[in-house]
């Protein structure tokens, strides 16, 4: 079970993840690109591991 603490974790790295991957315009290669939907000028490319 997921505690408060753990979603905090879990939703600070995914933003900084997008964030770095955007300053360095750089594309964010993921195999959940639903995460990063709501960054929009992030361009997410999408592998199946």
């Amino acid at each position: 079970m997921l505690s408060d603490t753990d979603v905090l974790i879990w939703c600070l790295r995914g933003n900084l993840i997008a964030a770095t991957a955007s300053s360095l315009g750089l594309p964010l290669l993921t195999a959940n690109a639903k995460h990063f939907r709501c960054f929009s000028e992030l361009d997410v490319k999408r592998f199946t591991p």
